[in-house]
């Protein structure tokens, strides 16, 4: 896809966004985005699924409830990027530039399963695993009521405790960028 389609396809997004005339939600699924400057791009609720955006510049980028389930975001920077709500179910973030706020903690669970975090710019902490979508301490609570005390309530409260002091040690976001 070269830059002017990217350009076209957004320009109608943010027309969606805002119930203008012509709006089109950006679909993007399978989208070659690769080294694309995405940079302050507003992709709210975007479907980006499988899409391969391998060093994209994402900074800035607000990708709220976006869809990039499967998304190749390996080397993209995304320092600054607003993933709240965002489906990150497996993606790839090898050698991604998060600014320190997306975390990975694979294979853990029942279903052997990562577990994404994501640091918002406000300090609050959402986790993404399996159907599971909620903050930190949501997480903790359904944990408890699923799992108890056996093995895999153990992993996840250990992980828990890993996420915090990671994030703990982390300089505190300066817009994104440590």
């Amino acid at each position: 896809m070269d830059a002017e389609q990217l350009k076209t396809i957004i320009a109608n997004h943010l027309k969606w966004l805002r119930d203008e005339p012509n709006g089109i939600r950006a679909n993007l699924t399978g989208a070659n985005l690769r080294g694309a400057d995405l940079t302050d791009a507003d992709l709210t609720d975007a479907n980006l699924r499988g899409a391969n955006l391998r060093g994209a510049n994402l900074t800035d980028a607000d990708l709220t409830d976006a869809d990039l389930t499967g998304a190749n975001l390996r080397g993209a920077d995304l320092r600054g990027a607003n993933l709240t709500g965002a489906d990150l179910s497996d993606v790839n973030l090898s050698s991604s530039q998060s600014g320190g706020s997306i975390l990975v903690v694979g294979c853990i669970g029942s279903a052997s399963r990562s577990l994404y975090c994501v640091r918002h710019k406000d300090g609050s902490i959402e986790c993404q695993t399996g159907c599971f979508r909620g903050t930190l301490e949501e997480l903790e609570d359904k944990v408890a009521e699923t799992h108890g005390d056996g093995v895999h309530g153990v992993e996840y409260r250990e992980a828990i405790k890993f996420i915090r002091a990671v994030y703990a040690a982390r300089v505190p976001h300066n817009n994104g960028r440590e």
